[in-house]
């Protein structure tokens, strides 16, 4: 599998500070998927003509806003510049890998301003909702199942978040309602987790979004690239 990798470095007042860490990217071509880190966990996997988002989140929110429990207000003139600046393909679909703040909060805005379509888990879609996205514009992920997205095929493998504190996973349960924004940390529950196999016709990626793991979880399944979250 030939993949070329990117880092767009945090739109800050320090930009040209970070200018000369912008790697850009090749002409592209359907063989030749690039893979773009936007930060945190999120990445834009593409292969010039299709793209899919992954835990798109460029907000980040302040440690005391998350510890004080302070609403979290997405940072929308920010997801629209990152929409921008990862033109040039055809943005598919928003895949969340679990539903926390830090990989989901910014996910619908991102939906919405690219025209793709949110998915994942019911949490997820519950985000969503609160957004104001329509049915239609989101489609529900379940361990097991497969999607295509242009030339890519996603296989959802049901994971485990990785411990936290004392053993204990952050923010754990779903999220059964609409979440109405803007929401406090406490309220992105992680929702079901998952890691994400895509198939291209480059090769096969396979992303891990978070510490926790099944026993098994991997038994028979081979990939060319591996992204650890």
């Amino acid at each position: 599998m030939s993949v070329t990798s990117r880092c767009i470095p945090r739109l800050t007042s320090d930009r040209e500070l970070y200018s000369s860490m912008e790697i850009p990217a090749g002409k592209g071509n359907r063989n030749e998927v690039t893979c773009t880190w936007i930060g945190t966990a999120g990445l834009c996997i593409s292969d010039s003509v299709t793209g899919i988002l992954v835990d798109p989140y460029v907000s980040r929110f302040s440690i005391g806003a998350v510890a004080l429990r302070r609403p979290l207000i997405p940072d929308l003139a920010l997801v629209r510049e990152w929409s921008q600046r990862l033109g040039g393909v055809s943005i598919r679909a928003v895949i969340v890998s679990h539903s926390h703040f830090d990989h989901a909060a910014d996910a619908p805005y991102f939906t919405r301003e690219t025209g793709a379509l949110l998915v994942g888990s019911e949490s997820t879609l519950n985000i969503g909702r609160g957004a104001g996205l329509e049915e239609k514009r989101m489609r529900l992920a379940e361990p097991g199942r497969m999607m295509k997205f242009g030339y890519f095929s996603v296989e959802f493998i049901e994971s485990l978040h990785g411990p936290f504190l004392f053993g204990r996973v952050p923010y754990s349960g779903d999220i059964r309602e609409p979440l109405m924004p803007p929401g406090t940390a406490t309220d992105y529950r992680v929702g079901t987790v998952f890691s994400l196999r895509v198939r291209h016709r480059a090769g096969t990626l396979l992303h891990h979004g978070s510490a926790g793991f099944i026993n098994g979880m991997y038994d028979r399944i081979t990939t060319d690239v591996i992204l650890m979250g």
